[in-house]
């Protein structure tokens, strides 16, 4: 917003017009009497005056709008979870707000959060600071627009998000889980959430009360993640979790020799990789890093007993690209070196 005025002796065409491309005030060409310069910083001040009451006055009117959006987005989520209304019933208002943020003909995914310990938060409006927060944290981990709303009541926060079809909702866990870690390590603040993905419109309602429910009795307690199945297994039929879990010990076991790394598994299975390695020692009792090696060492015992196979062919059809490395791990699992267990096993190399 400077304004800058030109005070030259030179009366070169191309210099007046390079001024003009370089968005100057004025261009004085010398001699010039006082009185015109005073006009000419008079008309400058104007119009910095006047640029700034146009800045003033568009900030205001943009303040407002915000403030008329946030409030049609408050009702909004009042709407959906409190009342219940389905999106054909909301005003064009209230459609029209929601539109800016969501897709109303695609499914939605619905956290619950409950704030369990406050932290360095404090004062009436700590929840909505919190909320805030929330939002940009999940914007920053590569996330859409999310539509959230504090209910000072429940002190909990619902959200109701949309992502690419593509993401799991054990990715989206993941990344919900990263949330949850920042908020408690840089402010001490503990949440507990509940996510259900994928729900149609018209299930947010119900969706969102069993959370409430499941949070206010504490059955889902502080500090873990809690996805919702919304398909209940027969009997006798693999839990979901315990389906990702095969299908990784079968990747595992068809790429034993190739790269198994917790980042490679992950991005394999489209899986935070915090989470799947919480996951898998939640559901199995064991490390994934473990069961690796496990696998890796077991194969290797077979083919040792082979004497066809060299120790370093071994070490690589497993996994071992330095076969040294191979021997120390072989050793700290089986207790003996590979030589020292074929030599144990009667395989005579020579």
């Amino acid at each position: 917003r400077l304004k800058c005025v030109f005070l030259t002796g030179y009366d070169n065409f191309s210099y007046a017009k390079r001024a003009i491309h370089l968005n100057a005030f004025d261009y004085l060409l010398k001699p010039v009497d006082d009185c015109d310069i005073e006009e000419c910083a008079r008309r400058a001040i104007q119009t910095l005056e006047d640029e700034t009451r146009q800045i003033l006055e568009v900030q205001y009117l943009r303040d407002k709008l915000e403030k008329s959006m946030e409030s049609n987005r408050c009702l909004l989520m009042e709407e959906l979870l409190e009342n219940g209304q389905s999106y054909g019933n909301l005003s064009l208002t209230l459609q029209e707000s929601l539109n800016q943020v969501l897709s109303a003909g695609s499914p939605v995914h619905l956290t619950h959060i409950r704030v369990n310990v406050w932290g360095s938060l404090s004062g009436a409006d700590r929840g909505r600071e919190l909320e805030h927060m929330i939002q940009t944290m999940y914007r920053e981990l590569g996330g859409n627009a999310i539509l959230s709303r504090y209910f000072m009541k429940t002190q909990t926060i619902s959200a109701i998000f949309q992502e690419d079809n593509s993401l799991t909702g054990d990715f989206l866990l993941g990344r919900f889980e990263k949330i949850q870690d920042m908020l408690y390590n840089n402010m001490g603040v503990l949440i507990s959430f509940a996510m259900a993905y994928a729900l149609p419109w018209d299930a947010l309602y119900e969706k969102n009360e069993y959370f409430v429910s499941a949070l206010r009795e504490n059955r889902i307690p502080g500090k873990v993640i809690y996805g919702t199945v919304e398909k209940r297994p027969e009997e006798g039929e693999q839990q979901p979790y315990e389906q990702l879990i095969s299908s990784i010990h079968e990747y595992i076991a068809t790429y034993l020799d190739g790269d198994l790394s917790l980042d490679q598994i992950s991005r394999k299975y489209r899986i935070n990789p915090c989470y799947l390695s919480r996951l898998y020692r939640n559901v199995t009792g064991g490390h994934l890093s473990s069961y690796i090696n496990a696998q890796r060492i077991l194969i290797a015992k077979k083919l040792l007993l082979d004497k066809k196979h060299k120790i370093y062919d071994i070490a690589q059809r497993v996994g071992f690209q330095n076969p040294n490395y191979f021997a120390k791990v072989f050793r700290k699992s089986v207790g003996v070196s590979p030589q020292e267990f074929r030599l144990a096993a009667g395989i005579d190399m020579e």
